[in-house]
């Protein structure tokens, strides 16, 4: 079985989403075509097929994949203010098996510099629906001091979380 992405996996988990007592295989990394993070859930039995992309990078005839989830996760300003790219990557999975819950840990790290690296959580349903979003204490403090400077402009509020949570793009 394969599965190929264009740009990186960075971690894997398990997780019984369906409830049926077979854990699917959760992926998250960086998907190159897109410039966004990407979570993909496969059932176990099948795991193959090419990332969703643009035909720059996998013609469109091969983009067909047996995911039963493929999401992308969207950069914020506090990247594009910093960075030399607007990529960002899931960094690590946290599963609750009681609230039966999956949080995406996504990192916002500009190319180059470990130094101003963000963190963004965003935690979804066992149906993959997002539930909400919550900014990690770096990136409010690094964000802050970006909106302080005038690098970026929109305050850190209930709508600068909501507007994250909306821009989740579901492509399967």
């Amino acid at each position: 079985q394969e599965f190929y992405n264009y740009g990186g996996i960075t971690t894997v988990t398990l997780f019984d989403l369906r409830g049926d007592g077979s854990q699917e295989i959760i992926l998250g990394g960086i998907n190159n075509a897109f410039k966004s993070a990407f979570i993909a859930v496969f059932d176990p039995d099948s795991v193959k097929g090419f990332s969703p992309s643009t035909d720059q990078y996998i013609p469109t005839e091969f983009q067909k994949n047996t995911a039963l989830h493929y999401i992308l996760l969207p950069t914020t300003n506090y990247l594009r203010a910093v960075g030399q790219t607007d990529y960002n990557l899931v960094e690590q999975f946290l599963i609750s098996d009681e609230e039966k819950t999956i949080t995406a840990y996504i990192q916002e790290a500009p190319v180059g510099s470990s130094e101003v690296f963000a963190g963004i959580l965003y935690n979804f349903d066992n149906e993959l629906k997002i539930k909400g979003v919550v900014l990690a204490d770096n990136f409010i403090a690094r964000y802050n001091r970006l909106l302080k400077a005038g690098k970026v402009k929109e305050p850190l509020d209930r709508n600068y979380t909501k507007k994250l949570a909306r821009e989740v793009v579901y492509l399967k």
